[in-house]
């Protein structure tokens, strides 16, 4: 993150190992809400852990987003310290 922000400061872009780094994290994370959402069905939604599920698949758009570049969050805290939330649960 701090490495990250320096190279905004800067105007230079991340270094391309960070970037790898960051879109493999995200292409597991993906990977494991699809296998989740494959076992868990309906319970995904409404089972005991409804409200984490939700709340990881948020993350995981987020992330997809931020890699795919659909929308400019490289500058949303917010998106940093949710992802942190997601690791501390």
């Amino acid at each position: 993150v701090d490495v990250s922000f320096r190279a905004i400061e800067k105007g230079h872009d991340d270094p391309a190992h960070l970037d790898a780094i960051e879109h493999a994290f995200t292409a597991g994370f993906v990977i494991e809400l699809i296998v989740r959402f494959a076992l868990e069905r309906l319970a995904f939604f409404c089972g005991g852990n409804a409200g984490w599920n939700i709340f990881d698949s948020l993350v995981v758009a987020f992330q997809l987003f931020e890699a795919l570049q659909v929308h400019d969050l490289r500058n949303a805290t917010f998106i940093r310290v949710i992802r942190v939330a997601r690791i501390v649960r």
